[in-house]
């Protein structure tokens, strides 16, 4: 490969002249080498290193290592994903996260790490993941944020917490107004309400149920 026998010149232009118009050119062409190969963890190291080069961090060509980086991090949990690797993938997803909260690609990162981590069988990490979607604060996390409620209650229930499953049956029949899930959303809550031992709250979620279903009976 061409870019093996080039990437020691890459780095000897960025290391030994990083003022040179040169050494952004060579830092671009160093990081497409790696990610030409899927190799991440090696794109990750060289871009690292070339940040350490306050010329290069601090120019236009740092940014777009920077995006770069955060990029090839989430492919690799989508790459993961695709061989079938659910408990490596959301691992990677979730450190994804966790080192870049403000991304626009955050919650979606959180999402997929508790989709995968719920795929691989843990479903403690998997209840962390969704959790975190329902912190975030993108303002176009809603979307998600209602499917993560959604899986959360499901996990919560399986898991035997009961009270907090009630809790998001009930939280997400409320935001779906209009969803033909809401009287199933609103029974679900009743149910474990009742299994509790919260009456009150179980009569109101069957009152919201038995409503709901008259009206989706009406419309039909």
């Amino acid at each position: 490969n061409q870019f093996d026998q080039a990437t020691p010149y890459f780095k000897d232009i960025v290391k030994n002249y990083p003022k040179s118009k040169y050494a952004e050119y060579s830092a671009n062409l160093l990081l497409d080498a790696f990610n030409l190969k899927k190799d991440y963890d090696g794109l990750s190291k060289a871009g690292e290193e070339l940040l350490t080069i306050p010329s290069i961090a601090n120019s236009k060509a740092g940014l777009e290592i920077k995006t770069v980086l955060e990029k090839a991090s989430f492919k690799k949990g989508q790459d993961l994903e695709l061989q079938k690797d659910f408990a490596g993938s959301a691992a990677q997803y979730e450190s994804f996260g966790r080192k870049n909260l403000t991304s626009p690609l955050a919650t979606t990162a959180f999402f997929n790490a508790g989709i995968n981590y719920e795929r691989s069988g843990q479903t403690s990490k998997s209840i962390v993941a969704h959790q975190s979607v329902l912190r975030s604060q993108d303002p176009k996390a809603g979307p998600l944020k209602l499917k993560s409620r959604r899986l959360l209650a499901k996990l919560y229930q399986d898991s035997g917490q009961l009270e907090e499953a009630a809790q998001l049956f009930e939280a997400s029949a409320k935001e779906s107004e209009g969803d033909p899930l809401v009287s199933a959303l609103y029974y679900n809550a009743a149910i474990l309400y009742e299994a509790t031992g919260q009456t009150n709250k179980a009569l109101s979620s069957y009152e919201s149920y038995y409503k709901k279903s008259s009206g989706q009976e009406k419309a039909e």
